[in-house]
């Protein structure tokens, strides 16, 4: 499941309100109104919205120090590791 079903009608009722608005921002949204709110469900794990925004926040921060910038291709190998 990949949005809680607590956030699921809240999040639809934003995206008809917000229609020009990105999936980021929206998840962003979520996040500052309900932080402890389930974002992820995977095999008995959760990931809270606040644990997933600084997931994000810490991805994009290595991609800026590797010098990565906004729309840089990239493409990974099912490593995980860049190719060229």
């Amino acid at each position: 499941m990949l949005v809680s079903e607590r956030i699921a009608g809240p999040l639809v009722g934003a995206v008809r309100s917000i229609a020009a608005a990105s999936v980021l921002e929206l998840i962003h949204g979520v996040s500052l109104a309900q932080p402890a709110a389930v974002a992820l469900e995977h095999r008995g794990r959760t990931l809270t919205f606040a644990e997933l925004m600084q997931r994000v926040a810490d991805v994009a921060a290595a991609l800026a120090e590797a010098g990565v910038a906004r729309g840089t291709a990239w493409r990974c190998t099912r490593t995980g590791h860049p190719t060229s």
